[in-house]
């Protein structure tokens, strides 16, 4: 938790939907000083900290979620990788919000809504978008869901890594 992965940016967001949603975070944070200065934020009193859980234990709590929130900044170490956190939206049928860049309009297509992560403005509208509209959030989830199954599954990766290997050794 940190806050080039937006966390003050998703407090303000959600403290602005009057408590028609709250933020649930999950992890370890980045340090003392940001946890304290988050904890002062007026917009505290909607969320909730859960801690640091194993992966098995991640999973009990996005089941029962309505919207994946995974913002990062623009930095150039986050523009070229894949976010696990998106591929366990995707797996769990649950509609997200992103970061816009190419690289994730790529990825994730129309399983995610795209934002400026330093625009709470634009945080807000998507979240009011999707909490508002079980339709899009249950139709973005089943596409993310098929797109998890049909691209990102390891049945699917492994034949590419055995390929790359195969090329490799050739």
């Amino acid at each position: 938790i940190s806050r080039a992965r937006g966390i003050k940016e998703m407090l303000q967001s959600v403290g602005r939907l009057n408590g028609k949603a709250q933020l649930w975070i999950l992890g370890k944070w980045d340090d003392s000083e940001l946890w304290n200065e988050c904890n002062r934020m007026q917009e505290w009193q909607h969320a909730r900290y859960f801690g640091l859980k194993r992966t098995a234990a991640t999973y009990s709590y996005l089941k029962v979620a309505n919207v994946g929130l995974h913002i990062l900044y623009n930095l150039p170490h986050y523009k070229g990788g894949f976010a696990t956190k998106a591929f366990e939206y995707m797996a769990c049928s649950i509609p997200f919000i992103v970061t816009d860049n190419p690289r994730n309009r790529e990825s994730y297509g129309d399983c995610a809504l795209y934002v400026n992560p330093m625009d709470v403005n634009d945080i807000t509208e998507k979240m009011i978008k999707l909490l508002n509209n079980e339709k899009i959030r249950k139709e973005m989830g089943q596409r993310g869901r098929h797109l998890a199954e049909t691209q990102y599954s390891w049945e699917i990766e492994s034949k590419k890594l055995i390929d790359l290997y195969k090329y490799i050794l050739m």
